[in-house]
């Protein structure tokens, strides 16, 4: 997304709702409108689109049921993020078959926050650490089981070790080229041969090998690390 990320905040009262405005208040943010509680909303008369973000903080998903549908009725390209107290397995199920996009626990930081945001903006799902472990858990033993017994862990670079790492964690190419200050350019590469080295197919399934082996090394000198 080149432009910038349209905001809108759906809090469960006035000061949880404008605190999040402080908290989003970012350069290449626009907080379009702050609703809090039950304030009506007229969602037929907001802009659609991949740019647009509706925030919604609830204790968790049933509070939003009533009014959800008619919010992806008039909004099916939005992006929409669930920040909500009870982040286990079954709400995670019901917020990503309704279509959510991201699903956030309030406990989190602000940074955190922020980068979540992002993430979600550029077309990834997200959603909390222990959903994650949760995934990797039940996950089919393929996909956490290197594919070469013989080389249960694959010849990374430092560097690859650095972008794997923040894979794990979920951030996406230009993050991650901002925080190790190389081109974007340079981290597709790599995330490229990375997939090659794991013989996975994609960055999901990279974050996983790398979950499940520990985040290759954690007492590994050149390891970046980064947790939400």
């Amino acid at each position: 997304m080149s432009g910038p990320l349209h905001i809108s905040i759906w809090g469960r009262n006035e000061i949880d709702s404008f605190g999040l405005r402080h908290i989003l208040t970012e350069p290449d943010f626009i907080i379009d409108r702050v609703l809090s509680g039950e304030a009506e909303a007229r969602f037929s008369e907001w802009e659609d689109g991949p740019d647009r973000l509706i925030l919604i903080d609830s204790p968790s998903v049933p509070p939003i049921l009533p009014r959800y549908s008619a919010l992806r009725a008039a909004l099916p390209n939005a992006r929409v993020v669930l920040l909500c107290d009870a982040c286990d397995m079954d709400t995670a199920k019901q917020a990503f078959s309704m279509g959510i996009d991201g699903l956030l626990s309030t406990h989190m930081a602000a940074e955190p926050l922020l980068c979540a945001v992002r993430l979600v903006a550029t077309g990834m799902k997200v959603m909390p650490s222990e959903i994650i472990q949760h995934l990797v858990a039940d996950a089919p033993p393929s996909i956490l089981r290197d594919k070469n017994p013989r080389d249960a862990r694959p010849e990374l670079s430092e560097r690859e070790i650095q972008i794997l790492h923040c894979l794990a964690a979920g951030e996406a190419n230009k993050d991650i080229a901002s925080r190790l200050a190389v081109a974007e350019a340079t981290v597709k590469a790599h995330v490229k041969a990375i997939l090659r080295k794991l013989q996975v197919d994609n960055r999901t399934q990279a974050a996983i090998w790398a979950i499940n082996q520990g985040k290759i090394a954690e007492n590994d000198e050149s390891a970046t690390t980064a947790e939400y």
